[in-house]
């Protein structure tokens, strides 16, 4: 089992802003409500090439981090797309919100911690 993202503490840090940013861009292109995980697989969220290229163009622009298609594959999560855009370090230290909802891994949400 996954160990549960810590939720974010109070102090707003900027990573936690990049992250939570990331998440909401990827629910964005990927048109889901669903409350995105740390260990969800993007393609299971409905990630596809076309998609794929069409977000990793908005992070560049956004983050001014260049992501290469071909360092995702069908296997890779929200967490990995994490670990290229935001300091591996700082992405387990936090838990970003989508709206009002922290992200869970998906063992979380049967939970509803």
């Amino acid at each position: 089992m996954d160990t549960p993202a810590t939720e974010a503490s109070g102090d707003d840090s900027p990573t936690d802003g990049l992250v939570s940013r990331l998440a909401k861009l990827v629910a964005e292109h990927l048109e889901t409500t669903t409350v995105i995980a740390y260990d969800i697989s993007l393609a299971d969220l409905g990630m596809d090439s076309l998609v794929g290229v069409e977000l990793l163009n908005d992070i560049e622009k956004i983050f001014g981090t260049r992501v290469q298609m071909e360092q995702l594959s069908e296997k890779s999560t929200f967490g990995d797309l994490c670990r290229l855009v935001v300091p591996e370090r700082q992405t387990q230290k936090t838990s970003p919100r989508v709206g009002s909802q922290k992200l869970l891994n998906r063992s979380d949400r049967s939970t509803g911690e």
